[in-house]
């Protein structure tokens, strides 16, 4: 094995290594093939995004309902006359 691919090999354990301190859900007390790592880190990332997918759906409907307090509240200041529109959303 020459020097060049020797340091790679060095570095792609290095990569490894960090990934198993970077993924909480990796045992730290079992040893792991490289595969069961690697479907660890996959893991973890689809639980992130379905987290972010959820906060985000969160969020949304949050910013939603507040839009529609505040369109009901801007209607029962305003008088019958004023505009017809409320009449809708309420």
């Amino acid at each position: 094995m020459d020097v060049a691919a020797s340091g790679d090999l060095a570095a792609i354990q290095a990569c490894y290594v960090q990934l198993r301190d970077l993924v909480p859900t990796v045992p730290l007390d079992a040893e792991l093939s490289r595969l069961q790592l690697l479907q660890h880190v996959i893991d973890y990332i689809g639980d992130l995004e379905l987290a972010l997918h959820l906060h985000s759906q969160q969020r949304q409907q949050r910013q939603q309902q507040q839009q529609q307090q505040q369109d009901t509240s801007k209607c029962l200041r305003r008088s019958p006359s004023d505009d017809h529109s409320c009449n809708k959303r309420l």
